[in-house]
């Protein structure tokens, strides 16, 4: 098995912004801009907002020069089921591509494999009138996972399950020029757990999700310290030994800036470390 850190959502340079945690502790990753992909104000945040509306109570009232009300998302990964109306069968699912998909590619990422979706976000706190504003220091966080149950080569798949068939990587697979167009399903149930789902998102804060250690900066993580180099068969990908120490029970980064996806083997304890994660909170 391996694992994939992989970096999605919001940041300084994709839309602007961080993502939120909300004053509930509800954590909400913003999908990239589109296009390709859906409206924000079509996917739903709950029964009461769509994501045009909370980004519009963030103060985020345009992306990419676009209006949010009529901006797209690039909807992936797509792992919440509750996000917009389902066809019978849904799975969570992860589109990939050019370059990065050949990074996965050439580490043999393949079914079985696990990927824990992490981004940039801030605590928000409301200020009346509904409005929200950010707080604090950046931080990383890891927001969904996916158990990968099927790998599926765009381009040389003949047919597609009703349900995939609105998932952006497929939906625009003969408009956009991808190079190595992928797209991983979820397995139905985790190997992780017993009776949980095989992709999910985790909806409210804790700490045990928290990358960045306490006090910054964003780029400094402390992790597992079965995930250090000297625990692994090779170092998290991007990242060499040079970047990594020990501080007592836990391992510390200062993590790449580069790649969107970080691989490593997974050990007993990295495997211990992701079941801690999934059966603590996973939403499907």
């Amino acid at each position: 098995m391996r694992l994939v850190l992989s970096r999605k959502g919001f940041d300084s340079s994709a839309g602007g912004h961080d993502s939120p945690v909300l004053p509930d502790g509800r954590i909400v990753s913003l999908p990239i801009p589109g296009p390709p992909g859906p409206l924000y104000r079509e996917l739903k945040v709950d029964d009461e907002n769509s994501y045009a509306d909370l980004m519009l109570r963030l103060g985020i009232n345009s992306v990419n020069h676009v209006p949010v009300s009529e901006a797209q998302a690039h909807a992936d990964p797509d792992l919440d089921r509750s996000r917009s109306h389902r066809v019978a069968g849904w799975l969570p699912m992860f589109g990939q591509a050019d370059a990065a998909q050949t990074h996965l590619r050439n580490q043999g990422v393949a079914e079985g494999d696990v990927f824990l979706f992490f981004g940039r976000f801030r605590h928000t706190e409301e200020t009346g009138s509904r409005r929200l504003r950010y707080k604090g220091d950046p931080f990383h966080l890891i927001w969904g996972y996916l158990e990968v149950g099927a790998v599926i080569d765009v381009a040389s798949a003949g047919t597609f399950e009703p349900w995939m068939l609105e998932h952006v990587h497929v939906s625009s697979r003969n408009d956009i020029g991808w190079r190595s167009n992928t797209v991983y399903v979820a397995k139905e149930v985790s190997s992780l757990g017993r009776d949980l789902p095989g992709g999910g998102t985790f909806r409210s804060y804790r700490p045990e999700l928290r990358l960045t250690k306490t006090g910054g900066p964003l780029s400094s993580w402390r992790l597992p310290l079965a995930l250090h180099p000297s625990r692994t068969t090779h170092a998290l990908t991007y990242n060499p030994p040079a970047r990594w120490a020990v501080d007592g029970l836990d391992a510390v980064v200062s993590v790449a800036s580069r790649g969107q996806e970080f691989v490593v083997d997974v050990n007993d304890g990295v495997r211990e470390w992701l079941g801690q994660l999934q059966r603590s909170q996973p939403d499907p």
